[in-house]
């Protein structure tokens, strides 16, 4: 995994929950493996997915979880 510096004041993510649905599909995982890797409920991982609320580092995991590319980590910081 790529190390990447986060300015948590410049960069805010906004509808993050349609990109991480889009890459569990991509990687033929379930929200429910998503839950587990996160230490969370596939309730609260459900909720995450529709409120937006992602923390950075639950996107650090999400990341390596499913081997997001370098170069999408970047596009996906600055929306």
């Amino acid at each position: 995994m790529p190390k990447v510096i986060i300015n948590k004041l410049d960069h805010k993510i906004h509808s993050i929950g349609p990109w991480v649905v889009m890459w569990l599909r991509r990687e033929h995982k379930t929200m429910k493996d998503l839950a587990e890797e996160l230490g969370i409920s596939q309730q609260g991982v459900s909720f995450k997915i529709k409120t937006n609320t992602f923390s950075y580092g639950d996107m650090i995991v999400i990341f390596d979880y499913l081997n997001v590319p370098e170069e999408e980590i970047l596009l996906v910081m600055k929306l």
